[in-house]
């Protein structure tokens, strides 16, 4: 014998993964280079290597976007 479902539309008999699965992810930038002096053009000017910018401060040219829910198993120290 078979029973029909209830009426009730919030009875889904499914979890909510919104609540438990939630990613958080974050945008992390860095130069990969060094801020020295040019070699090349504007002689004398410092700038950074990898991408030119000369702003010392400014953002990296190089972006990482980092889970921070996800495991690292690579290493014990982490």
């Amino acid at each position: 014998m078979v029973r029909a479902a209830p009426d009730d539309p919030e009875l889904t008999l499914k979890p909510d993964m919104k609540k438990t699965l939630k990613s958080e992810k974050i945008k992390v930038r860095e130069h990969n280079g060094k801020y020295e002096v040019q070699k090349f053009c504007d002689k004398g000017k410092e700038a950074w290597s990898c991408c030119q910018c000369r702003d010392k401060e400014a953002e990296g040219c190089v972006v990482k976007v980092v889970d921070k829910k996800k495991w690292i198993l690579s290493s014990y120290t982490s």
